[in-house]
């Protein structure tokens, strides 16, 4: 019978999510995003500076997941949400995937403002990915040639679990009521398994290959996690609760824009 807590443990030799809470950190988010998106997937036009950056980082709080042993960094990702004083910011879904989205299932305008964000820029390193086929998605799995040892091998699947983990737990940290991302439908089917649940709220449309735009909210999530998650969210949890501060909240966010570096 699987252990919870010692699934937790064993990640936890090997990786740690980190809030990015100043100008380094977030700059190493940007690295990772400009290695996945502009430089493996070609998504993104390459950069000089090697940063991968938009407007919307103007609103967003990065998480990176750390490799111990390398003293590197795995993957990111980010929470975007845009503030109540400011009408003319949005999420990237609303911007670019307006249409795709079903309001009869659920309706973006009805929520107010700085109450809703989106996952976005999810992104793992190539050679923390691991399952061949899979390439050609930022969270997906070329095989893995590099001298990491088989045991630390294990844990490579759940680096993207993770980063789903903690970026719902910024998202509480921050009181973010409504949770919105872009995925394709087979890893929202993956996370679905591991029992991050999200709902469907609208087709598959051609966004950076087959996406659809998926909800979740804290009641979704704790509803239908599972007892052998609850420990690891509750790890990351804890763990990233402890980095986080009010002057890092996103509702705070007049210090971020120092932390944003242009192309």
């Amino acid at each position: 019978m699987l252990n919870p807590n010692a699934i937790v443990d064993h990640f936890y030799q090997y990786f740690k999510p980190m809030l990015a809470s100043d100008l380094s950190l977030v700059q190493h988010a940007y690295r990772i995003r400009c290695d996945v998106y502009c430089k493996e997937l070609k998504f993104e036009p390459d950069t000089t500076s090697d940063l991968e950056t938009d407007d919307f980082d103007h609103y967003s709080q990065h998480v990176l997941i750390e490799h111990l042993s390398s003293q590197s960094y795995a993957g990111c990702v980010r929470l975007v949400v845009p503030p109540k004083n400011n009408r003319d910011a949005q999420l990237p879904l609303e911007k670019y995937c307006y249409d795709a989205l079903d309001k009869s299932i659920v309706d973006i305008d009805s929520f107010e403002r700085g109450t809703f964000g989106e996952i976005s820029r999810l992104a793992v390193k190539s050679q923390f990915r691991r399952r061949s086929g899979d390439s050609k998605t930022p969270t997906g799995a070329p095989e893995v040639k590099q001298t990491n040892q088989a045991e630390e091998r294990r844990n490579f699947p759940f680096i993207a679990v993770s980063l789903y983990l903690s970026v719902t737990a910024i998202a509480k940290l921050n009181e973010i009521e409504h949770v919105f991302v872009m995925m394709e439908p087979r890893l929202a089917k993956h996370l679905g398994m591991m029992g991050i649940t999200f709902q469907q709220i609208g087709p598959v449309v051609d966004y950076h290959g087959r996406r659809a735009p998926f909800y979740i909210n804290e009641g979704i999530f704790h509803k239908n996690l599972p007892h052998l998650a609850k420990p690891f969210f509750e790890r990351v949890y804890n763990d990233l609760a402890d980095q986080f501060s009010p002057e890092l909240s996103i509702h705070n966010m007049s210090h971020q824009r120092t932390l944003t570096v242009k192309k």
